[in-house]
């Protein structure tokens, strides 16, 4: 925690003020507004100086990394029928409180639901020893299909991404490993009997950039901060993935509220398009005459010269009807005067917490200070902690040891001649003095084009990477570390309330808001280490009132169990 001292003078200095104002009985909330504070802080600032209108709300305190305690693990339902369900596992995960379950969006590509019992868990050293959980309905591909409907075609595979429980409504997310998104979110009963999704779908959260970047974990905001946060309940993000100029290069919180996506985004135009460019499409002549009245919405062509590609509207002009898309037409194929379409509102949202790769913007993310570059990292899901300020975000991470690389990752060391055209052509440099690595040489810049004898894989025309844990073409940053940024949520409020930043003399903006700490998440690498990047972190869920957080990981389903102090 942090210091008691700084507490204590806060809570002074919080006693004095509250003497003073009720020394004149009443403060008019224009008068809060001159001092620069909302009303709603002002009312649990009250509250938590001893006014008699209740108990002191959470949010006083911060927590660090250190008060991370691990007390056990349990791990999927026994193998059976439904054992693949819990391999290649992506996704979210949520803690239905009121049942003591939880639902997790798991298995190849995130593709299936599951609710399950939270058996007692264990601090057993291995995956067979580990307590499992029971089935509680029967699972259910969470897309029923429908994933697809997600982006545009040709983006490559869907994975599901995230999973909150709201009322008796599921909302999940999901998204395509390469290539941008329109939508982001659908919707379903949490009674999983029902194998239809609910109307109104699928939806997409307004971002500056695209859905994606809102398309992974979500946490609740607790109730005692929504005010703050313009009735807002809900923070989600995404990053980084590939393509990583897409979604933040770190953590990133956007805050939207669960009734705009629950209510669904319906169809607000239809009609034939008067033609169009690579980048734009002219609407029907009966389209709104205002400027910029479908901007962030997504528009869907139906059929016609373009078929099945949805896009986010970045302008409108209510003269010519012209909408600007983003990104362009797939192959630069125009819309004609045979192009149908649809046109559907997005859910708003604020924008708390991103990284952007432009603009030497790399240089202020926390990861940099270690490695560089943020290749190789990811986010798996992120938690409000309930009684404190902290908003932990979860993920994995590298701590730069060797140069980051794009290519096929491979577990070789040593010399391998060039004539073999087998994997190793990135090899760890060893200082031979102390014995550490420096970082990776690169030997003869040969492309791998071969079969690897024992792994299976064949990458035709790509670089090879230093990675004996990661097989697969993508970003890779050998060793990976599960690891936790933390946030104070009065910082969050800077961006959302548009304070002025005294270093810019400009409003805050979510790249400038940093941890206030991070690090590696205690205990866990010693109990089970990463064998697999993608699988070291990949879902978070919070017990709110028994200051658990649940943490998925494993190429074997495991939830690992953390309490905080």
């Amino acid at each position: 925690m942090k210091s008691k001292f700084s507490t204590r003078l806060s809570k002074l200095f919080a006693s004095v003020l509250f003497v003073l104002l009720t020394a004149t009985h009443t403060f008019a909330n224009d008068g809060w507004t001159m001092l620069g504070v909302t009303a709603p802080l002002f009312d649990q600032l009250r509250i938590r100086i001893g006014s008699t209108q209740g108990e002191p709300p959470p949010g006083d305190e911060l927590v660090a990394v250190a008060d991370f305690n691990r007390i056990g693990a349990f791990k999927s339902p026994i193998p059976g029928d439904l054992f693949e369900d819990w391999t290649y596992n992506r996704g979210g995960m949520f803690y239905d409180e009121a049942n003591d379950k939880l639902y997790v969006n798991a298995g190849i590509y995130g593709a299936y639901i599951h609710n399950i019992s939270v058996p007692t868990p264990s601090m057993a050293g291995t995956y067979e020893n580990l307590p499992a959980a029971s089935y509680v309905q029967t699972s259910r591909l969470i897309f029923e299909g429908r994933i697809a409907e997600l982006y545009p075609a040709g983006c490559g595979q869907g994975v599901g991404t995230g999973v909150m429980l709201v009322g008796s409504n599921l909302l999940f997310s999901g998204t395509c490993y390469y290539g941008r998104t329109a939508f982001s979110h659908f919707t379903r009963s949490s009674n999983l009997a029902t194998t239809t999704l609910n109307s109104g779908g699928p939806s997409a959260i307004s971002t500056p950039k695209d859905s994606t970047v809102a398309a992974g974990g979500m946490a609740l905001i607790p109730v005692e901060y929504q005010d703050d946060f313009g009735g807002n309940d809900v923070l989600s993000g995404l990053g980084p993935i590939s393509v990583i100029g897409r979604t933040s290069v770190g953590p990133a919180l956007y805050a939207w509220k669960s009734a705009d996506l629950v209510a669904g985004t319906p169809i607000v135009r239809s009609g034939t398009a008067q033609g169009g460019t690579a980048t734009t499409i002219t609407l029907d002549a009966g389209s709104s005459a205002t400027n910029n009245f479908y901007l962030n919405d997504i528009i869907v062509a139906t059929g016609g010269s373009i078929v099945t590609q949805h896009r986010s509207v970045t302008g409108y002009n209510g003269t010519t009807k012209v909408a600007t898309i983003d990104p362009g037409w797939e192959n630069s194929i125009a819309p004609n005067s045979s192009t149908t379409f649809e046109l559907r509102h997005s859910v708003p949202s604020t924008p708390l917490v991103f990284y952007t790769d432009e603009l030497g913007a790399y240089g202020a993310f926390p990861c940099i200070a270690d490695s560089g570059y943020c290749s190789g990292d990811s986010i798996a899901g992120m938690a409000w902690l309930e009684g404190t300020r902290t908003v932990a975000v979860f993920g994995t991470h590298s701590p730069g040891i060797y140069t980051p690389c794009y290519g096929a990752g491979g577990p070789y060391v040593g010399n391998i001649p060039a004539s073999t055209n087998v994997y190793e052509r990135y090899l760890p440099t060893i200082n031979t003095t102390t014995g550490a690595p420096l970082g990776t040489t690169i030997q003869d810049g040969d492309l791998d084009n071969e079969f690897v004898e024992g792994f299976g894989w064949i990458h035709t025309g790509v670089a090879r990477c230093y990675d004996p844990i990661a097989y697969a073409k993508g970003e890779h940053n050998y060793p990976y570390k599960p690891w936790v940024y933390l946030y104070d949520a009065l910082d969050l409020l800077k961006v959302y309330n548009g304070d002025i930043n005294p270093e810019t003399s400009l409003p805050y903006q979510p790249g400038e808001i940093m941890p206030y700490e991070h690090g590696e998440l205690p205990d866990l690498e010693a109990a089970y280490p990463c064998v697999i990047a993608s699988q070291c972190l990949f879902g978070v869920a919070i017990d709110k009132t028994g200051h658990r957080i649940f943490v998925a990981a494993g190429v074997n389903w495991t939830a690992h169990v953390f309490e905080w102090q």
